[in-house]
């Protein structure tokens, strides 16, 4: 199964358990490829992209643990499309 696939499939698996936020994170290459099936293919915005290193260089992206408060976003933390692991 290629790369995309399987993201493609957890993709899919997020929108259908209908969370109300969606985080990407880490948002390195395969983080990226999330962001764009989920934005192209299903016409859904993230709620946060979420990336320590890329939050230094670019406003749009948060540090986790630091810029979310994490009692106030409940439920976030399942919602989040990452752990891209084999």
């Amino acid at each position: 199964m290629t790369n995309h696939s399987r993201i493609d499939i957890m993709v899919r698996a997020t929108i259908l358990s209908r969370p109300k936020k969606i985080a990407i994170c880490p948002f390195a290459e395969e983080g990226m490829m999330a962001k764009q099936i989920l934005n192209q293919r299903y016409g859904i915005e993230e709620t946060y992209i979420i990336d320590n290193r890329l939050a230094e260089l670019n406003p749009n992206i948060i540090r986790f643990a630091l810029d979310i408060d994490m009692p106030d976003s409940p439920g976030i933390e399942k919602y989040v499309l990452g752990n891209w692991g084999d």
